[in-house]
């Protein structure tokens, strides 16, 4: 709580439909011996043995000193493709056992299991958010089944990996990497160590980390991770034959988003934090952080100093966007007496309505409708 009252907020920078808004410290932070895990780093993930009513990676911690893995770290492999439900610290040289929820559709379950590799992105904030307030193990396909037609064409994986790594996801992070490569360098108004970030206006988290070593090491996965919700809000607008939010008038934009992330920043005064009960083989303390206006988060603190904190305001229209499974059924493949097919009758049902759907969308609606009155 002191760490977090030490915070000043500069002005938003604007790049398309991201707005960042830098948090700095005045005095320097002193170094911590903390390595940030991200794509390519020296830790190793594999699966253990199976254990009924636990779904866990191994993490082995080859390297000099502590290793943090931040929440919505995305792995690739083994049976199934996983994300990390919370923050956690490797001590150097461990082996633990961490909690992550699965990170791919079932139907894109490996019959062989495969090393697990690190995606170079951290998933959305509202898969984060959810991953560590909610026991829901189905939140992850639920959401992938949104963005299968973001694959790029060759690409049959129904996973936040094949989605994350496809091409038209990585056009709506371009510019904002460009944008904010290099402002965690800049010293303008002190150290700068955390970011409130928004997409179209409406923030997606507030992340604070202990050092600006530590804030430049993840910032990239953080700004790919935006291209989730950003990919959404355009992708229904243009469903819904709507103007893209926010691109009619950019200042008002910026100007909204600003007193939002102000209100953010002051509400910390009265942020309350309970202690999360963990296992012994957990380094440090993690705590949940509540706001009066119910936004809510996570903080990790080592040795009595804030490692990492993300708080992540309420969203009522993600809530509403993914509550329920998009993803179409083969019907050559659908079993008899099985569920409605939930994909086809939405997007039937959007057509309909006479709301527009995407070129890939109209596709496999007629591909489906085929399939389905095709004699057999």
């Amino acid at each position: 709580a002191a760490h977090l009252g030490t915070l000043r907020m500069g002005a938003g920078i604007a790049a398309e439909q991201v707005i960042l808004f830098p948090l700095y410290v005045k005095a320097e932070p002193t170094a911590m011996a903390v390595g940030a895990v991200v794509h390519g780093a020296g830790v190793t993930f594999s699966e253990p043995e199976p254990r009924l009513g636990k779904v866990t990676v191994r993490v082995v911690n080859g390297g000099a000193s502590t290793a943090l893995v931040l929440a919505g770290t995305v792995v690739e492999g083994a049976r199934r493709d996983r994300m990390v439900r919370f923050d956690r610290l490797i001590a150097a040289d461990a082996t633990l056992e961490i909690d992550v929820l699965p990170a791919s559709m079932v139907s894109d379950a490996r019959t062989r299991g495969s090393d697990f590799r690190i995606a170079d992105f951290l998933a959305p904030s509202y898969l984060r958010e959810s991953g560590q307030f909610s026991p829901d193990s189905s939140v992850v396909p639920r959401f992938v089944s949104h963005f299968l037609e973001f694959r790029n064409p060759s690409d049959t994986r129904r996973s936040l990996v094949s989605i994350g790594e496809s091409d038209a996801l990585a056009d709506y992070c371009l510019v904002c990497q460009r944008t904010f490569s290099e402002w965690p360098a800049k010293k303008e108004a002190g150290t700068a160590v955390g970011a409130v970030l928004v997409v179209r206006g409406r923030i997606q988290s507030m992340e604070v980390f202990a050092t600006n070593e530590q804030l430049r090491a993840f910032l990239a996965p953080l700004l790919k991770s935006l291209a989730f919700p950003a990919a959404a809000i355009a992708l229904r607008a243009k469903k819904l034959d709507l103007p893209m939010p926010g691109l009619d008038d950019p200042a008002a934009t910026l100007a909204a988003a600003t007193t939002s992330a102000e209100a953010l920043l002051a509400s910390l005064d009265t942020a309350t934090f309970a202690r999360r009960k963990t296992d012994d083989s957990f380094l440090g303390e993690a705590w949940f952080v509540r706001l009066k206006d119910g936004a809510r988060g996570t903080a990790l603190v080592h040795s009595g100093r804030l490692v990492h904190a993300a708080v992540y305001p309420g969203d009522p229209f993600e809530d509403a966007l993914y509550s329920k499974p998009l993803d179409p059924i083969d019907p050559e493949e659908a079993l008899e007496g099985a569920e409605p097919d939930v994909g086809l009758e939405e997007l039937a049902r959007r057509a309909g309505l006479g709301r527009r759907l995407t070129a890939e969308e109209q596709r496999l609606l007629d591909r489906l409708r085929d399939r389905r009155f095709r004699p057999r």
